[in-house]
């Protein structure tokens, strides 16, 4: 096997944890902590998102804040992103 083949995996394997990471974040926001997570999302007095932010990218001080699995999520989100993007 050469070199490049090798990497190739590497950054498979790495992109298939981060994916995992992900999906398991995902699922504890949106299913587990529907709830509460629909509650947030509600919330008009702009608490858990900024007038000008969006759930990604929510532009508050803590993103974990009386919603702590979001900031995971938020996180594990952003590190999947930053592994596809690789060269």
């Amino acid at each position: 096997m050469t070199d490049k083949f090798l990497d190739s995996l590497v950054r498979l394997q790495k992109i298939e944890e981060k994916l995992a990471n992900f999906l398991q974040s995902f699922e504890l926001v949106f299913e587990n902590d529907w709830e509460v997570s629909l509650n947030n999302l509600q919330d008009t007095n702009h608490f858990y998102i900024a007038e000008s932010g969006t759930f990604l990218n929510p532009e508050v001080y803590d993103e974990s804040n009386n919603w702590g699995n979001r900031g995971g999520l938020l996180a594990n989100y952003r590190e999947l992103i930053k592994a596809l993007n690789k060269d």
